[in-house]
């Protein structure tokens, strides 16, 4: 159950209405694809996990202040994480990135609950070095981050206020 748009390219998720807590977003809705997920569609609610349809093209910041969410599934195509898309989301302690992400947002981690992350080859640029919200700001359960060979831009503040990050392995080691 949710509040939609249906636009010349596909369905627009606006805002969950469900109550369902473990929430799988169909790929079609009354035949047309569901192409993108609105701006804090699924924010503050009481989902523990979600899965995306590899038809969405375009996810916006959709999961902030998700408290009790511990398990994502992106679609396939997703190229970036979008800025704030699990901001405050401290229940997630772990989470893996697709191949084919090349950018990680600004904030888009802030807050979380995360305490390792594995950053892929495909990365390349994780915040930006205009940003002042790191991709990973105030994640203070973060213990260990490994950053593959790809990546090209690590934003100033990226890992700011993580304050149990003992271990960062950029590339080869």
């Amino acid at each position: 159950e949710c509040d939609f748009n249906k636009t010349c390219d596909g369905v627009i998720i606006q805002r969950y209405k469900g109550t369902e807590m473990e929430v799988v977003i169909p790929a079609v809705i009354e035949d047309f694809p569901v192409v993108e997920i609105g701006y804090e569609a699924f924010s503050g609610t009481n989902i523990v996990s979600i899965v995306f349809p590899d038809s969405v093209k375009t996810i916006n910041g959709c999961c902030q202040y998700c408290g009790f969410l511990t398990k994502v599934v992106l679609p396939k195509n997703l190229t970036y994480i979008p800025s704030y898309m699990f901001y405050g989301c401290t229940a997630l302690k772990e989470f893996t990135l697709p191949g084919g992400i090349s950018e990680i947002e600004a904030g888009a981690f802030a807050g979380s609950g995360l305490e390792a992350i594995e950053i892929p080859d495909s990365v390349k640029e994780i915040g930006s070095e205009y940003d002042d919200d790191g991709g990973f700001v105030g994640c203070q359960n973060l213990k260990t981050v490994t950053i593959g060979n790809g990546t090209k831009v690590i934003g100033a503040m990226t890992f700011s206020e993580c304050t149990n990050l003992t271990a960062v392995t950029i590339g080869n080691g």
